[in-house]
């Protein structure tokens, strides 16, 4: 059960020119710890308003003995191509069942040089 998201942060960012089109979505975890492991995919069946691209975060711990701390840990996905305007959002879905927003995915055009 997911206790608190308030230090989580995710970040949306798509290239539409140019011939490697995609689009980024990062994140930090913050209820993951030592030999936890962050993935996120894309979420089946989507929701019902196709301009928000709905991901699934899971959340798995390597085999071994780990330390029974919290601490933030990475996430993305990445989606090629990408079509311009193609999502004007993002949802992420945690594993208890709540929502992370990420309002507007910043256009990035060409990326950098």
């Amino acid at each position: 059960m997911e206790k608190n998201k308030a230090n989580d942060m995710w970040r949306a960012w798509a290239v539409t020119e140019g011939s490697h089109t995609e689009i980024v979505v990062e994140g930090i975890y913050g209820m993951g710890g030592p030999g936890r492991v962050a993935v996120v995919s894309y979420a089946v069946p989507q929701g019902i308003n196709p301009d928000i691209l709905l991901l699934k975060l899971t959340v798995s711990t390597l085999p071994g003995a780990w330390a029974q701390v919290l601490c933030p840990i990475p996430a993305v996905y990445v989606k090629s191509p990408y079509k311009k305007n193609e999502y004007q959002g993002v949802e992420i879905l945690y594993p208890d069942g709540s929502l992370a927003s990420v309002d507007g995915i910043v256009d990035t055009n060409a990326g950098p040089n």
